[in-house]
């Protein structure tokens, strides 16, 4: 049985959902107020292709193949440009590549760039990344890695991240400034949210920070990882659902445990030093 307001049995509705999935194409206001399909040579009056990263690959208008560097914090990718015209590219966080070695890591790009291509041209650019499997390899310089769908919309949950990063950098550094007072600690903080919003095998996770960030000390990784495995474990959950009230509330009451604390300190040191001007005046 077809619902009542099923459009094969309303005209109307048939119309209108049919102008909304034109419009949702991408529909500019004509004169007379009908809307109409933006064309592709209004998208490149200047000569140049200006859009998403996404669409130029949907588009076909380009390829794009990675290459290994020997680590997994950092993928040279190179834009080769398969259209006519030349392109203005933006490209988010979250582009996700797969290690054409079996047994290696894949990696997932962190940062945001804009990527111009000449006609019959090829780019090439170095991105920082983070690894999505710490119990394999990590990468070494293999060529031709494919562009893939992230894992576990992985690509959503970092861009999340980046939008709300600076503050929860400023945070972390005032509350962990021994583990995580540095740019590259904080690196590393996101690479362990990353690995546990994948689910990654905790002695994996450890093992890898020892060889990669802390010179196979494996008691500093372990310490490291243990330092921030919490907050990760929070950061990652509030990633996956994308909740930004739930990390203001997060932010907010961590502020207020750590202002506690400070009190609760600032209390400690006044009482001592009441104690010893105390004894040094009974003398």
């Amino acid at each position: 049985m077809l619902h009542p307001f099923s459009p094969t049995r309303n005209p109307l509705l048939s119309a209108a959902l049919a102008l909304i999935i034109i419009c949702s194409a991408g529909c500019v206001p004509s004169s007379d107020g009908e809307a109409r399909s933006v064309t592709s040579e209004e998208r490149t009056a200047s000569g140049v292709f200006s859009g998403t990263f996404k669409e130029a690959v949907e588009l076909g208008l380009i390829q794009v193949k990675g290459q290994g560097l020997g680590t997994y914090k950092e993928i040279e990718l190179a834009f080769e440009n398969t259209s006519n015209q030349d392109l203005s590219i933006s490209m988010e966080a979250g582009s996700y590549f797969q290690n054409p070695e079996s047994g290696s890591q894949n990696l997932i790009t962190l940062s945001a760039t804009v990527i111009e291509v000449k006609k019959d041209g090829t780019t090439r650019t170095t991105l920082p990344s983070a690894c999505t499997n710490a119990g394999l390899r990590v990468p070494g310089r293999q060529s031709g890695w494919a562009l893939d769908g992230a894992p576990k919309e992985l690509d959503l949950a970092l861009r999340f991240y980046g939008k709300h990063e600076e503050k929860i950098g400023k945070f972390l550094a005032k509350k962990n400034p021994q583990e995580l007072g540095t740019p590259e600690q904080r690196q590393a903080f996101l690479q362990v949210a990353i690995w546990t919003y994948l689910g990654d095998n905790p002695q994996d996770i450890i093992n890898l920070l020892a060889q990669e960030v802390f010179h196979n000390d494996i008691q500093k990784a372990k310490n490291f990882f243990e330092s921030v495995r919490a907050d990760a474990a929070e950061i990652a959950e509030m990633m996956r659902n994308r909740d930004a009230d739930a990390l203001k509330a997060w932010l907010e009451a961590a502020t207020d445990v750590a202002i506690e604390r400070g009190k609760e300190r600032l209390e400690n040191a006044t009482e001592n030093a009441r104690e010893r001007l105390n004894r040094l005046r009974s003398n």
